[in-house]
């Protein structure tokens, strides 16, 4: 057991899904339920998320807004619940989570999380919602991209649902937070529809 863990902190593989959103395309505003309230991130409310991520994870997204990220969070009767972030790549192609490559002049939706005691309400997909109108209205008319992950497929179909496109399937193996080895292969949208239909209950 402790060889396997070893090996998974040392070598990483993952595979991802990637969506993306036409350049001026806006999603459709969600009707919130009662209690449900999704703000943008700033420097009075980015601590709200220790309460329920930790230190660490705050630690995060002050780094975040200082790089000028975008970021939305959501709250539930009151306590925090989620987050969801805009990283806009420049005029450069950049790289997240070491295998992940977007722009130039595109912004990646990254960092998103729900609590899972609140999950299968829909407030992902009001995130996704909120996140892609501020960069609408901060930054304009701009190609904003994801990568979902292959399983489960949850994410994906949220994304659909919010008018994202499947664009690719990515794969990458890093060792020792080397990039290795990197496989993108183009997909069509048509293709969705099948993955979710057979999708794990």
């Amino acid at each position: 057991m402790k060889i396997a863990s070893t090996l998974s902190r040392l070598v990483n593989t993952r595979a991802v899904y990637m969506v993306a959103l036409a350049d001026d395309c806006r999603t459709a505003e969600r009707t919130q339920s009662t209690g449900v309230h999704l703000v943008p991130v700033t420097w009075e409310n980015v601590n709200d998320v220790a309460k329920v991520r930790g230190d660490a994870t705050a630690q995060t997204m002050r780094q975040l807004l200082v790089d000028g990220a975008l970021g939305v969070y959501v709250y539930m009767d009151g306590e925090f619940a989620g987050h969801f972030w805009g990283v806009h790549s420049g005029n450069e192609i950049k790289r997240m989570w070491g295998g992940v490559d977007y722009g130039p002049d595109e912004v990646l939706l990254c960092w998103g999380w729900v609590d899972h005691e609140r999950r299968g309400l829909g407030l992902f997909q009001s995130l996704i919602g909120a996140l892609v109108n501020r960069v609408r209205d901060e930054i304009g008319s701009i190609r904003i991209v994801a990568d979902v992950p292959v399983d489960p497929l949850a994410s994906l179909a949220a994304h659909r649902r919010m008018g994202f496109r499947l664009t690719g399937r990515l794969e990458y193996v890093r060792v020792l937070r080397k990039l290795v080895s990197r496989k993108e292969v183009p997909m069509d949208d048509s293709a969705a529809e099948p993955l979710l239909r057979h999708k794990s209950p």
